[in-house]
């Protein structure tokens, strides 16, 4: 009984503590539109070991248009190995409480990657993880990456 007043008294001050932060909702496609800087760093997988996938880290300016499409170039480091690509078309979705997916086909694995993302309260702030690749949720990587548009 303690423990069940307890978590009840936590989700309560949690609930009252977000309600008083401003964390917006209503988001929507056109609450991404512009650009923001994507820094993103990738981790072997056990998986990603057996292949060899080493470390990542990729730089981009992604610009979204506020419809569903996002285009961008980036500068990788991709197991000590320097690469810039032209440009990359995507896609992404958001709901109203800021959490999305934006997908596309990287030029260097030809692999159609998907990530997660929670927009910040404010829509300044993008927060990605990696979700799946090729269409499985298994990846070579695991990833954390933020993309701020407040810059």
């Amino acid at each position: 009984m303690k423990g069940m007043i307890w978590r009840s008294g936590l989700t309560t001050v949690l609930l009252i503590g977000l309600s008083g932060m401003g964390w917006s909702t209503g988001f929507s496609l056109s609450s991404l539109n512009g650009t923001c800087v994507w820094q993103a760093t990738f981790l072997p997988t056990t998986s990603g070991d057996s292949i060899n996938a080493g470390p990542a880290a990729v730089l981009a300016p992604l610009t979204f248009d506020g419809n569903g499409h996002v285009t961008f170039s980036y500068d990788a480091n991709i197991n000590g190995t320097f690469t810039s690509t032209a440009v990359v078309n995507g896609t992404y979705t958001v709901d109203s409480s800021g959490h999305g997916s934006l997908s596309y086909v990287s030029p260097a694995s030809g692999a159609n990657q998907t990530y997660v993302f929670h927009v910040s309260p404010h829509g300044k702030t993008i927060q990605t993880i990696i979700s799946s690749y090729n269409g499985q949720p298994l990846a070579p990587r695991v990833s954390t990456g933020v993309c701020r548009f407040d810059e």
